[in-house]
């Protein structure tokens, strides 16, 4: 069962949204959001909406929407192989050599090469529930492993998600970042920017084929534009494909800023124009004939915007969860997850937490 269906290819037309959305937020101007494409099956509860403080310090009216810790039907994985022998999910790998790869048995052997240890001499994968691995010292232990971490699903977490009714946009974008709050899928799925390297933490979060993993607190999430997987796994040569359908140039989601995300293309299959830092421009799609602002997913291995133009919520996105990037001890939002998660968790999103004891990163040789 899917969830994008007809959301992703014949949306109807929305309000049509003219230069108007570049403005300040004003409670008489013209929404942009269109609340009703967003899946039913990952709602808790039907949205409204809700007065909000906004980043640019502006009051504002935001929709509220109350989503489950996965859509109901959503299939995930796979994430990390248990051997060499097989194909997992995929990761994007920042040091050297860098690119988007599938995690097999390649990819583990050129992490050897480079000083890591993710597999064992009888070729099984060291792989670990990074809550399981119990909290983190903070403190550099001698290495003996690294690890990649395969977090379990939490039914019992939820989260609320503000977006601006009218986009407020600002004088300059704001970067998002590791780990950043970036918008909502019309899947009822949230989307955060670049996960946590393994140069930085010594252990690799793996996402599956569409490109989203759980977060250690239970909940699910994008860090890809997962509606244009298929564009992204042929300019990188993978093998492999996502099982959700997929567009270049369909809508995948809204921004918190308001503004709209698409795929590499536009409705006429050509590659967008004039984008600015953000991967953003302004123009018209198949639900905006009379042009708006919004961003392109693009061609490199992350693929998502890395930067948004407008102000969004200043609590954009909350979950009920003890830990993790969105909890009520965590803070968070554009720019990454600040330090100072509950208890001994130094960071808000798990997989962004320094190894556990013993599994410090090795550093490339």
């Amino acid at each position: 069962m899917t969830l994008f269906n007809s959301r992703l290819f014949g949306c109807a037309a929305l309000i049509a949204a003219t230069a108007s959305v570049h403005s300040t937020a004003g409670w008489a101007a013209e929404p942009v959001i269109k609340p009703d494409l967003f899946a039913a099956e990952a709602m808790r509860a039907p949205h409204r909406i809700v007065e909000c403080k906004l980043t640019n310090g502006e009051t504002a009216r935001c929709y509220q929407f109350e989503i489950k810790y996965l859509p109901d039907g959503l299939e995930t994985g796979p994430f990390c192989p248990r051997t060499v022998n097989e194909a997992g999910g995929l990761w994007v790998w920042s040091g050297e050599n860098s690119g988007l790869y599938r995690l097999n048995g390649a990819f583990w052997s050129m992490l050897d090469t480079l000083g890591y240890s993710f597999t064992k001499p009888d070729g099984s994968v060291n792989v670990e529930d990074p809550v399981a691995a119990g909290p983190p010292t903070g403190v550099p232990q001698k290495q003996s492993a690294n690890y990649c971490l395969e977090a379990r699903p939490d039914p019992g977490v939820h989260a609320s998600v503000q977006i601006p009714v009218v986009p407020a946009k600002l004088k300059s974008p704001t970067e998002l970042g590791t780990v950043g709050f970036v918008g909502l899928a019309l899947d009822g799925v949230p989307i955060f920017s670049d996960a946590p390297t393994v140069p930085a933490t010594g252990n690799l979060p793996a996402i599956d084929n569409c490109g989203g993993h759980f977060d250690p607190s239970g909940y699910f999430h994008w860090h890809q534009v997962s509606s244009d997987m298929k564009s992204l796994l042929e300019t990188h040569d993978i093998d492999g494909h996502c099982h959700l359908p997929q567009s270049a140039s369909a809508i995948f989601g809204f921004a918190y800023d308001g503004y709209p995300i698409y795929g590499t293309t536009e409705s006429d299959g050509e590659k967008p124009k004039d984008l600015d830092a953000c991967n953003g421009h302004f123009g018209p799609t198949v639900e905006y004939p009379d042009g708006v602002y919004h961003y392109h997913a693009s061609d490199k291995p992350h693929n998502l915007p890395p930067c948004l133009t407008g102000a969004t919520s200043e609590i954009p996105f909350r979950t009920n969860a003890a830990f993790g990037a969105g909890s009520a001890h965590s803070g968070g939002g554009p720019g990454g997850p600040p330090p100072g998660a509950r208890g001994a968790r130094p960071h808000s999103h798990g997989h962004f937490m320094p190894p556990p004891p013993g599994k410090v990163p090795k550093q490339p040789q």
